[in-house]
């Protein structure tokens, strides 16, 4: 059985025991979270705006907060003496995918 959720702006397919990387949430490692699915796949297709699916849920835990690698942004005008450079690591948190409520 698998499920579709929504977090972060983005669909995820999960399954139970699956580990997800998502934009960083808050709260501290070992906290639950609860996400409403968009569609269950399992003996039969649960849509998550349905009446069946209004109710499923999916539970998580945060198991790690961290950073990506460095991303360097670059501006360059030719001609004109124009340079900037500006470094970014974007915050993760890594969830692990615990129990699918259907």
């Amino acid at each position: 059985m698998y499920a579709v959720i929504k977090a972060d702006g983005r669909q995820f397919r999960v399954k139970e025991g699956d580990e997800i990387q998502v934009g960083r949430v808050a709260g501290k490692t070992g906290d639950k979270l609860e996400f409403g699915v968009s569609l269950i796949s399992g003996k039969k297709m649960i849509l998550g705006n349905s009446e069946e699916g209004a109710k499923c849920r999916v539970e998580a835990s945060i198991e790690k907060h961290g950073k990506d690698s460095k991303i360097i942004v670059f501006k360059y005008k030719r001609r004109k003496n124009y340079k900037k450079k500006r470094g970014h690591r974007q915050q993760f948190s890594i969830l692990k995918i615990n129990k699918i409520n259907a």
